[in-house]
Formats: C-alpha cells, sequence, structure tokens
C-alpha cells in the first residue's frame, strides 16, 4: 500500500514536471520568435508587380460568364492586373479552362469534365446558365432577358487557346486535377513561350501538383502554397513559431492564397499578415467582394482575388493606388461587355479538413488538455490517500 502511494506520488510529480518543462521551453520559442530573430526571406519572382495585386476570379464571375475569353478580356479592360483561372482535363487528355468538376452549373449539359472531349466540350454553351439577377427579381423574367449570354457563342477555352489570347499578362494558374498529367501538359505548353515563366503564377491544393511543376521549372516559376503548406502555416502562426522555422529553413514558395475567414477561422489578423510579409512572401485573400474589406487589405499591401473588379479598381482609385479606368456607360448592362449583378455574395468557405477544425478550436482543445492533465493528477491524489 505504501509503495502504491509512493508511485503515485512520483507520477504526479512526473506529469507537473513534463507540463511545467513543456510551457517553459514553449515560452523561451514564443520569446525568441516574436522579439530575437528575424526569419530568412524568399527572393521574389518578377511574375509579381509592385502594384497592388487585382486578381479576377474567373474573369469576373459576377459581371460576366466566368471563365470565358469575354470574361477575361473585361476583366483587364476594367483594371485587373492578373488573370485567375483554373484548368482541368477533358476525357482525351487535353487542358481546359474551368473551374468545377462538374459542369452542370455553368454549361447545358451534365457530368464530371472528365466524362467529354474537347470538341463535345466546346460545343456547349459557357453562358447559359450566366445572370446578373437574383432570384427574386429574375423568377418573372423571360428566358432570353434572364440570362442574356445564352446563345451569344460563348464556349470554355482551351489553354493553348487562352495563352494565344493574353500572351503579355500576368495569369495565375489553379491546377484543380490532382492528376500530375496536368501538370506534364501545362509544362508543354510553357517550353514552347520563352518568357511566359516570368508571367505565371501557379497555385493548387494538390501538394504533389505544386511540387512537380517547381522541379520542372528549377523553382523559377512563381507559386502559392498548396493545402498542406497552408495549413502548415497558420500552424506557425496558431504556435508564434512562423519566424523560428523560417530562421533555420528558407521558404520557397512566393505567396500565400487563402480565405479571409472560414467558417469561424478568422484569417485576417495581424499575425498572418506580419508573418507573410516578414518572409517576403505575397498574401492574397479569397474571394473578396466587399470594398470596405478590399480597402483594409490594399491598405496593408495584400492581394485581393475579387469577382467585383470594378468595385476594386474604384478602391484602388479612392487610395491612389491605379489609374482610373473609364468605361463607357453605354456599353455597360449589355451582352457587348458586362452586367453590374443585383448582389455580389461572398464565397463561403467551410471548414471541414481536420486541421481546420483543430485551428479553429485550439486554444479549447489545449485548455481541455491541460485541464485533463491536472484532473488526472487530483485522481492521483485521491487514490494515494485512500491507500494510505
Amino acid at each position: 500500500t505504501q509503495s502504491t502511494g509512493h508511485i503515485s506520488v512520483l507520477t504526479e510529480m512526473n506529469i507537473k514536471t513534463i507540463i511545467a518543462f513543456i510551457s517553459i521551453v514553449f515560452l523561451f520559442l514564443v520569446v525568441l520568435n516574436d522579439y530575437l530573430i528575424e526569419p530568412q526571406k524568399v527572393k521574389l519572382k518578377s511574375f509579381f508587380p509592385t502594384s497592388p495585386l487585382l486578381l479576377s476570379h474567373r474573369g469576373s464571375r459576377y459581371l460576366t460568364p466566368e471563365n470565358t475569353i469575354h470574361a477575361h478580356t473585361w476583366a483587364l479592360k476594367l483594371g485587373a492586373n492578373v488573370l485567375e483561372f483554373d484548368v482541368r482535363l477533358t476525357k482525351d487528355k487535353r487542358l481546359v479552362v474551368f473551374h468545377d468538376e462538374m459542369v452542370d452549373r455553368v454549361l447545358n449539359a451534365n457530368g464530371p469534365v472528365r466524362n467529354f472531349t474537347l470538341e463535345v466540350i466546346q460545343n456547349f454553351d459557357a453562358g447559359y446558365w450566366f445572370t446578373p439577377y437574383n432570384h427574386s427579381r429574375s423568377k418573372h423574367m423571360p428566358e432570353s432577358e434572364r440570362y442574356p449570354f445564352r446563345g451569344k457563342g460563348l464556349r470554355v477555352p482551351e489553354i493553348k487557346e487562352f495563352l494565344d489570347t493574353f500572351p503579355d499578362v500576368a495569369k495565375n494558374i489553379e491546377i484543380k486535377d490532382p492528376d500530375l498529367l496536368a501538370v506534364d501538359l501545362l509544362w508543354e505548353e510553357f517550353k514552347n513561350r520563352p518568357g511566359i515563366l516570368d508571367q505565371v503564377s501557379i497555385s493548387s491544393r494538390w501538394c504533389d501538383s505544386i511540387d512537380k511543376i517547381r522541379l520542372l521549372s528549377k523553382y523559377s516559376i512563381a507559386t502559392s502554397a498548396c493545402e498542406k503548406e497552408v495549413v502548415f502555416y497558420i500552424a506557425l502562426t496558431k504556435f508564434h513559431l512562423f519566424n523560428l522555422w523560417h530562421y533555420f529553413k528558407k521558404p520557397v514558395l512566393d505567396a500565400y492564397q487563402i480565405p479571409y475567414f472560414t467558417d469561424g477561422l478568422d484569417l485576417f489578423t495581424s499575425d498572418y499578415i506580419k508573418n507573410a510579409q516578414s518572409t517576403g512572401q505575397r498574401l492574397i485573400y479569397w474571394v473578396v467582394n466587399d470594398q470596405n474589406l478590399m480597402k483594409q487589405m490594399y491598405s496593408q499591401g495584400l492581394g485581393v482575388i475579387t469577382d467585383r473588379p470594378d468595385l476594386a479598381v474604384e478602391v484602388l482609385n479612392q487610395l491612389n493606388l491605379t489609374q482610373k479606368h473609364n468605361i463607357p456607360s453605354s456599353v455597360i448592362n449589355t451582352t457587348s461587355s458586362f452586367f453590374v449583378p443585383d448582389w455580389s455574395p461572398p464565397e463561403t468557405h467551410t471548414c471541414v479538413s481536420v486541421s481546420c477544425v483543430v485551428f479553429k478550436n485550439i486554444w479549447l482543445i489545449a485548455g481541455s488538455v491541460l485541464l485533463g492533465s491536472f484532473v488526472m493528477i487530483g485522481f492521483g491524489k485521491i487514490r494515494t490517500t485512500k491507500s494510505v
């Protein structure tokens, strides 16, 4: 009985010692991170302009049918300085500019992009479901008015056509397919275009795709963080270890593209901004359609991905960060240009991954672990008392 009591006391002392040691070490690392060291900086690629980054999301999907040549043409006319678009593989292994895995939301067809050859998918109408009107207003309209771009000849572009159309424009290409063939096909297009590596930045949630394009280009092409790299960035920021990590390890990625808010997890805070800027990396938030948010972000030197380049340019004009782009009012709200939508709902981003849920509740989890440790110590004391 006496020996059991001694073991319980020793266990209690061990747990207290371990908790105290971890706390002291963590506190030391935080002080080191926040006040005593400077991280290594990345050398930004020439892709990134000195002017504020205005990335038109899928061309400008609330103004014109997304990811069409028409949408991206008008995004540039409105003042965007980077075209943001997505690529996917077709059934016959061609790369097309398309966002969704399924075609249903955009085209007059149903099924995955991979079910269609390039020839077939380009026969569909890429303006079929676009409407600038909210449901309450449009439900009584005739279809020709409700869907103004139907039958206007808009189609899904192949990557080659897209690059040929916008040869000297900065482009942010998001690889949607996990299949590494998409990277190979994209690289083949780049090989035939001298100087293009200075005009493109690659993003993807798939780390294998990002790693491969970095290796193929010998790290000469601008890349944004893949999903695991974003998770690591959030973790290091949450635990105040970002500077310390990059003191020893030089960053290889050029930018973080993240939502400003994701289901209770606020990523538009001074810590995330300070960390990215301390290493010379660009921080780009998506998808920002609110002018007040745009103003806050541009005032802090951040990049913005938006469905409303027209609103973003107004903000940049107010901040004297760009020249005014005048669009004749006679062409607005016509199919020869773009429509000003009734509303521009923010893109919701649901926190579904395990890592996202953990970060969202990190301090609650940490507190629960600490409380559990003390409860275990308390039970150990009770058992010791009873044994004696």
